[in-house]
């Protein structure tokens, strides 16, 4: 272990320690003084040499300086020395909550578990949504603190996905080795196999748990051994062990921890919002547009079958698909399914929510099974071309509006047929817009005249979104399962994709309202999709980013494709700006804005903007720019000059334009590779030693931020 920094240590000449405050196993933190600003910093050092070169530290530390969230401690500064690596961030005083938790000797109430969880789930989604993603890896108590104002900061993030997080010590437990905190992380974590944003999921709802509770949760690999030794799950239900947790936070916080990734909520924003829907109606949903069907089988009688087992029945263990011993996931018990997949069910009401803003309902049909309608008879025969027998199909008319179905299962086993007909090479998408408690593998297929399988799903398997109906003719949904048991009400919703809108476009266009063309900044339908295509020159850069879009329209995707519709890159309209893309072959490309899964309609606002070629200046040191401009996005100015070897110089920004934080400053040696680098607003670059000698230059500019403006900056001579 490398020996502690002594009180009193001046680190680059600027920090001076004035205490440690953790240890762990990749590194130490301290509290110190900035000498220069007067002000209480905390500096973390990693001495671990697997975290990479010090370029690489220097890539990733800048990553983190430019993240601002008011969960989050400000990165300052990053500086290497014999010491190790440092980063300099904001301090926050006070005690984390498992020293917290330990005085007070009680789980923490509900009430403050919740509003907790909703904070932490916020600044994970804004991580996770970064480009790159930046992943925590290492959520648990002692990395909690709180504010005087009571709001909880997340500690001790790691750098971005790749590199190692530094733990601290857990109670009664040693100092982890591993980079991160074993009774807080998920099992592909623990087995070395790759995280993800679901890995921050795990430990955040381990970390709640223990906050609720008062008990550290077991380590997953425990979990996972007991489970494939035919042994109950060590993972209590958490409102078995506090009372006073509703048995749905309970459910929640189950699925957050499922032992595989993909039975988790995919993302921080889908369970926070499964927890802000506890208590609420899970059926309430803004009404659907245009004139629709609603087909609702007959009622249920008085004696309506026994429902599934109640939601706060114990919670099974969830294996790794690797992990489980047979084939068939429906060895687990039902009531663990149902406790695993409560969260999910709630997850979709709410993408329903979203994807339905903005549509209105102008008139609706009631249709009774068997009842005539306006729709078309021929398409609802009882028996397939190839004699499958199916039940009496209800006679759907797909136009150009939106369809509802609502629907329901009376009777474990029953299930109930939709019958259309489609023109051939049309698209149909299909989706859930919500459904009763427990009735998440109810299926879902789409059958073509034959009586073969086009699609299929569940009403909890997320949606079944652009189906392609190529052989026309008639088709049949049906709804039901032979397996699961579950009964209760549902409600689908169909539409045929209308053609895809093309609009022919130059390098530098905004894509806005009705510009270029009526309809052009518009997602009309699910599934419906937008094409700008233009002409470019070999070598050509693009800057793709969107400057706005409706509600819920997070993860409609953007790709940008070449003549021979090869996707170049891919981004959606949440996810951060495509940024500044090479179009290397030259001649034709597209943009194409639209989703197949995702349901949700509304506007947006996207501008495309040739990225002129870098902009080379032949300086002498020292110097000092005045005059610098970045004029479009994506645009860089480069300043070469020459040094001899083991020149030491040093880079300050003396000032730039509102907006032009995350504009990136390079230190490039003759080959192009980083020396250091910073950003407009992260701090000084500061002192550099030029090891090679010969030429060098600092570029300024960035790939992903649209940003333009004047800036300035210096670079001296370093005696």
């Amino acid at each position: 272990m490398t020996a502690l920094l002594p009180p009193e240590s001046l680190l680059n000449s600027r920090y001076r320690v004035v205490a440690h405050v953790g240890q762990g196993g990749m590194g130490s933190v301290y509290e110190a003084v900035d000498e220069r600003l007067r002000s209480r910093v905390a500096l973390k050092q990693t001495t671990v040499a697997s975290v990479g070169p010090s370029r690489a530290f220097e890539r990733e530390a800048q990553i983190l300086a430019g993240l601002r969230h008011p969960a989050l401690p400000r990165v300052i500064d990053h500086f290497v020395v014999p010491e190790g690596q440092f980063l300099v961030m904001e301090f926050i005083p006070g005690e984390d909550l498992a020293a917290s938790l330990r005085e007070l000797a009680a789980p923490f109430p509900v009430d403050q578990i919740v509003s907790w969880a909703e904070q932490l789930l916020d600044v994970l989604d804004y991580l996770h949504t970064q480009t790159p993603p930046v992943v925590h890896r290492d959520i648990k108590p002692q990395n909690l603190k709180l504010t005087a104002g009571g709001e909880i900061v997340l500690l001790d993030f790691g750098l971005a996905k790749g590199s190692a997080a530094l733990p601290t010590r857990a109670p009664s437990e040693e100092a982890s080795l591993f980079g991160y905190t074993p009774q807080y992380a998920p099992l592909e974590q623990v087995q070395g196999s790759g995280t993800d944003a679901r890995a921050d999921i795990y430990s955040l709802a381990a970390t709640l748990y223990h906050l609720g509770t008062g008990q550290i949760p077991p380590d997953a690999l425990s979990r996972a051994t007991a489970v494939l030794n035919g042994r109950p799950d060590p993972l209590l239900p958490a409102h078995q062990l506090a009372p006073a947790m509703p048995s749905a936070l309970s459910a929640i916080l189950g699925q957050a921890m499922a032992l595989n990734a993909a039975e988790r909520f995919n993302t921080a924003r889908a369970m926070r919002r499964a927890i802000e829907l506890i208590g609420e109606p899970i059926t309430d949903l803004p009404a659907a547009t245009g004139p629709t069907v609603i087909a609702r089988p007959p009622a249920p009688s008085a004696a309506r079958p026994e429902r599934l087992p109640a939601l706060d029945a114990p919670r099974a263990p969830a294996l790794p698909t690797a992990a489980r011993p047979g084939p068939e996931r429906r060895g687990l018990p039902l009531p663990a399914i149902l406790i695993g997949l409560v969260a999910l069910l709630l997850l979709l009401c709410v993408g329903s929510f979203f994807a339905l803003r903005g549509l209105r309902v102008s008139s609706s049909v009631d249709i009774q099974p068997g009842q005539p309608t306006g729709a078309p008879a021929a398409a609802t025969p009882d028996v397939r071309e190839d004699g499958v027998q199916l039940p009496p199909a209800t006679p759907v008319a797909l136009g150009t509006e939106l369809v509802r179905l609502q629907g329901q299962i009376a009777a474990p086993g029953a299930q109930n047929a939709y019958s259309f007909t489609a023109d051939a090479g049309r698209e149909l998408f299909v989706w859930t817009a919500s459904f009763d408690k427990g009735m998440d593998q109810i299926r879902l297929r789409l059958l073509d005249a034959r009586g073969d399988e086009v699609a299929n799903g569940c009403l909890g398997c997320g949606n079944m979104g652009v189906q392609p109906m190529r052989a026309g003719g008639s088709y049949t949904l049906l709804v039901g399962s032979d397996s699961d048991p579950a009964t209760g009400a549902y409600e689908l919703r169909l539409n045929l994709v209308p053609p895809t809108l093309s609009f022919e476009v130059g390098l530098d266009t905004r894509i806005a309202e009705d510009s270029p063309g009526a309809g052009a900044a518009l997602i009309a339908m699910p599934g419906a999709r937008n094409e700008f295509r233009f002409e470019a020159p070999p070598g050509q850069r693009l800057f793709v980013w969107a400057a706005g879009h409706d509600d819920g329209m997070d993860q409609i995707r953007l790709r940008l494709l070449d003549a021979n519709g090869d996707e170049v890159a891919t981004s959606c309209l949440g996810c951060g700006n495509m940024g500044a893309q090479p179009l290397r072959a030259g001649g034709r490309y597209s943009l194409v804005v639209g989703s197949e899964i995702d349901p949700a309609t509304g506007a947006f606002d996207l501008r495309l903007s040739a990225v002129p070629p870098t902009e080379q200046r032949d300086v002498t040191l020292p110097l000092r720019v005045t005059d610098g401009l970045i004029a479009k996005p994506g645009a860089e100015q480069a300043f070469r000059f020459t040094a001899q070897s083991g020149q030491a110089i040093f880079v300050t920004t003396t000032s730039y334009d509102t907006g032009m934080d995350q504009i990136w400053l390079r230190l490039l040696d003759a080959n192009g590779d980083e020396v250091a680098t910073s950003c407009l607003g992260c701090g000084n670059m500061g002192a550099q030693s030029l090891q090679a000698g010969s030429a060098y230059s600092v570029v300024v500019g960035s790939e992903t931020d649209p940003a333009t403006g004047a800036y300035a900056f210096a670079v001296t001579l370093v005696p």
